[in-house]
């Protein structure tokens, strides 16, 4: 894959991609870019090129990993919460530690 850009005073870059097709790690691809700004070498990257599936695949399981998540710390908030005050304002009430009177 190859591409080209124009730059004021005429000077061209261009950006090559080259894909390693004798080797590869499940179906990922390795990859690397090479950059050429005017007549110097600019850009030498390698990375792994990551199938689309792959992506898919995490994504789902990245929103179930939320899903399950929340419900936590929705149960964590009503039985702390909730319940935790609850059981504290009783017990204050009952040792007369906390006085309930109107203002």
């Amino acid at each position: 894959m190859r591409s080209s850009e124009l730059k004021e005073g005429g000077r061209r870059d261009h950006v090559f991609t080259f894909e390693r097709q004798s080797r590869t790690a499940g179906d990922a691809r390795y990859r690397i870019r090479i950059g050429v700004s005017g007549d110097e070498l600019t850009l030498v990257r390698r990375y792994v090129k990551i199938p689309e599936a792959f992506d898919n695949r995490y994504e789902e399981m990245r929103s179930a990993n939320t899903t399950i998540s929340f419900i936590g710390q929705a149960i964590m908030i009503i039985l702390y919460g909730f319940i935790g005050v609850g059981v504290s304002v009783f017990f204050m009430l009952r040792r007369k530690i906390l006085l309930w009177r109107a203002p």
